[in-house]
């Protein structure tokens, strides 16, 4: 849904004495800067949009949507997988968890009940979560630097994290997200996922 370039209008209860009260709509004004589906959406344009005020859309909101739909493409991947208890390899506990982690990731609807998800970031730190396990070890490293970056967007002054997926990336200052940080770091998750699949073979 984007509500970019939706008209919105503001609704105004109007009772007049003696009549049952019925509603009407002011004039429509241009839509809050927000495009998307919300669950994908960085937390200051949430924020923006809950406190009904305005921020830039930047750089680092838009990688950290694409982190938030990184992270619920492994959920969704892991809740299909885990589905078929006849033919699953996961557990009870696993499926419980995998269930859990996604509802109270993905699970909300109302705008200020997403937002207030955001600020845990606890999808993205899946051994948190028991679910390390379940998917590939360059995965779980990827889905927790992430979790790293999209924090590091609202932190003035923190530690360096350390980006590292099988110790390819050094050590850099927290920063907002960046395109090159992110290339850097898939470009070693697609190595140590190939390194993983050579050594199975």
């Amino acid at each position: 849904m984007d509500l970019e370039f939706a008209r919105i209008n503001q609704v105004v209860p109007v009772t007049n004495p003696g009549c049952p009260q019925h509603t009407t709509w002011s004039v429509p004004r241009q839509g809050i800067q927000m495009t998307g589906t919300m669950q994908f959406m960085a937390k200051e344009i949430l924020h923006s949009v809950v406190k009904n005020k305005t921020a830039e859309h930047t750089e680092s909101h838009d990688l950290e949507s694409f982190a938030w739909v990184f992270a619920y493409v492994v959920l969704r991947r892991l809740l299909r997988d885990s589905g078929d208890e006849t033919s699953s390899t996961f557990t009870k506990d696993d499926r419980l968890a995998i269930k859990m982690t996604y509802d109270q990731s993905f699970g909300a609807l109302k705008l200020d009940t997403v937002l207030t998800q955001r600020y845990a970031l606890r999808v993205f730190h899946l051994r948190q979560n028991g679910i390390e396990g379940l998917v590939p070890e360059a995965i779980a490293d990827f889905m927790n630097w992430l979790g790293m970056m999209v924090g590091a967007n609202y932190v003035v002054d923190a530690k360096p994290i350390p980006l590292s997926v099988a110790g390819a990336v050094p050590q850099r200052a927290q920063k907002k997200m960046s395109h090159s940080d992110v290339i850097l770091i898939i470009d070693a998750t697609i190595q140590s996922l190939a390194s993983e699949v050579l050594m199975d073979k």
